[in-house]
């Protein structure tokens, strides 16, 4: 590229980026432990098949608040790393979050399962609508398209069709086919 063209370019910090969704990114992160907690929780994340003897960043994402990068670490000659990282204060009950590992230039390279961020008493806190699945359980559907069955809590506010708000308990046995079940604590139409 000539210098003229360079001048021309548009200034690095103004080009458009195409971040990947969660759908392209298609390694996953194999071990975190605890799957749940509040802010201050100590995490173990630890992955093989990454690149070799490679720098990487291990951080956490939540869906519609963005990422931080926690810890730097350099996989081993087998591609695998482990590291313990504490969970950040701005984490919230409100949403879902993944740890995703990243190259030294923030493009990731692998996704956690879901790790669902409690507050003190151990709650999640998740807005959607009610609908029924085969075998009538119901489904709760967050504002985030993560499909919950739900369990408990008033039949006149969680029924099929209703758009509630839910504090619960996360069971990671779902029932009716879905990974997780909310175990209702408090419900609120919205």
């Amino acid at each position: 590229m000539t210098a003229a063209a360079l001048s021309a370019a548009a200034p690095l910090s103004a080009q458009a980026v195409s971040p990947a969704g969660t759908g392209e990114i298609e390694r996953r992160v194999d071990l975190i432990v605890p799957v749940s907690g509040p802010p201050g929780t100590r995490v173990r994340v630890a992955s093989g098949e990454m690149p070799s003897i490679t720098p990487i960043r291990v951080g956490l994402g939540g869906m519609r608040s963005g990422f931080e990068s926690l810890t730097d670490v350099l996989t081993n000659m087998d591609g695998e790393f482990d590291v313990t990282v504490d969970l950040p204060g701005w984490a919230q009950w409100d949403r879902v979050h993944r740890f995703v590992v990243f190259d030294i230039y923030f493009a990731p390279i692998a996704l956690s399962e879901l790790f669902h961020v409690t507050n003190a008493e151990g709650l999640v806190y998740r807005e959607g609508r009610v609908d029924r699945v085969v075998g009538g359980c119901l489904r709760l559907t967050d504002v985030d398209g993560i499909e919950y069955a739900v369990a408990g809590g008033p039949r006149d506010i969680v029924r099929d069709g209703a758009r509630v708000s839910l504090e619960a308990r996360v069971d990671l046995d779902g029932e009716c086919g879905l990974p997780y079940t909310l175990e209702v604590v408090k419900a609120g139409g919205r």
